[in-house]
C-alpha cells in the first residue's frame, strides 16, 4: 500500500491508525556487513597494500586501541582495527579520502574524522615514548 493511498473512515480506532503511522515511518535499519582486511589478505598482500606487517599492525593497533575505541554501541561504530586499517590504507596509497571510503565502505567524512582521531592517538603515544 503506497502512502497516499492510505485513507482512514471515521470507524478506524485511534490505535489501528497510530499502528499504521508507525508502520510506514519506521524503517528496520539494514547493517551491512565492513569488510575487513585482516581476513581478506595473507600476509604479502596484506603489507603490499597497507606497508606494514600483520604483526606490526597488531602491535601498534595494541598501543593505541584504548584511544581510538568508541565509548558507545550507538550508530554501529567503527572497531579500532578497522580505523587503523583506513589511515594506513590512506597514507599508503595515497588516495583520495572518498577513495578509502568506498573501499571500506564508509563516507569520506568518516574517513575524515577517524585519520584526525587515529594520527592523534599515534602522535601522543609515541611522543609520551620519547620524553
Amino acid at each position: 500500500m503506497d502512502r497516499n493511498e492510505i485513507t482512514f473512515s471515521s470507524s478506524d480506532s485511534n490505535d489501528e491508525f497510530a499502528m499504521i503511522v508507525i508502520g510506514i515511518l519506521l524503517k528496520e535499519r539494514v547493517y551491512r556487513n565492513r569488510y575487513d582486511p585482516l581476513v581478506e589478505y595473507d600476509d604479502v598482500d596484506f603489507v603490499r597494500r597497507f606497508r606494514l606487517s600483520k604483526d606490526s599492525f597488531s602491535e601498534v593497533l595494541f598501543l593505541i586501541r584504548g584511544q581510538i575505541l568508541h565509548k558507545t554501541s550507538r550508530s554501529y561504530a567503527l572497531p579500532p582495527h578497522l580505523q587503523l586499517l583506513i589511515t594506513l590504507s590512506f597514507y599508503a596509497t595515497g588516495a583520495f579520502q572518498a577513495v578509502i571510503g568506498d573501499y571500506f565502505h564508509v563516507h569520506k567524512s568518516t574517513v575524515c574524522r577517524t585519520l584526525k582521531c587515529v594520527l592523534r592517538a599515534i602522535s601522543s603515544t609515541y611522543a609520551s615514548k620519547l620524553y
